[in-house]
């Protein structure tokens, strides 16, 4: 866990923690303003990093070890859901972040896209998990399908 440099070992190397701890086996991701801003939705820097993981309680917890928040997921989360629910957690938020970019559902809409998303699982995923805003949102972004570009890059979470 630690990092050994020319200097000896330096101290434990979080984002690893965080992976083992919460994210190991596809069992948990990413969420909140950190995942909006990285992908261009607010200029906001948040303070702090949010996940969603299995390996929560019920209820939020701030783990002050590793600096960040953790909360259960609103279903099991596993390899093959997880950036479903990772999009509709965003959808979810995203009128509780300042969003600021000049077109957010094509951001959003190219994210499906890089991560090869199904809108029918989504919709699925949202009617079963998620409220009517959501689902919403969810056909915002599905009506602007026709002006999706690949992306240069993929999108890493």
């Amino acid at each position: 866990m630690t990092k050994g440099t020319v200097f000896g070992e330096t101290g434990i190397d979080r984002e690893k923690l965080i992976e083992l701890k919460y994210l190991k086996d596809g069992n948990g991701y990413e969420t909140g303003a950190a995942v909006m801003h990285r992908l261009g939705l607010t200029t906001l820097i948040p303070a702090e990093r949010t996940f969603v993981s299995n390996n929560a309680q019920h209820r939020a917890k701030r783990d002050d070890t590793l600096g960040i928040t953790v909360r259960a997921p609103r279903t099991p989360v596993n390899r093959e859901n997880r950036f479903y629910l990772q999009f509709l957690d965003l959808l979810n938020m995203y009128d509780d972040v300042p969003v600021d970019a000049e077109d957010p559902y094509l951001l959003l809409g190219r994210y499906v896209q890089a991560r090869n998303l199904d809108y029918g699982m989504l919709l699925h995923l949202a009617d079963a998990h998620y409220n009517g805003n959501t689902i919403m949102k969810l056909a915002h972004v599905a009506g602007r399908e026709d002006k999706y570009e690949k992306p240069k890059e993929a999108i890493e979470f």
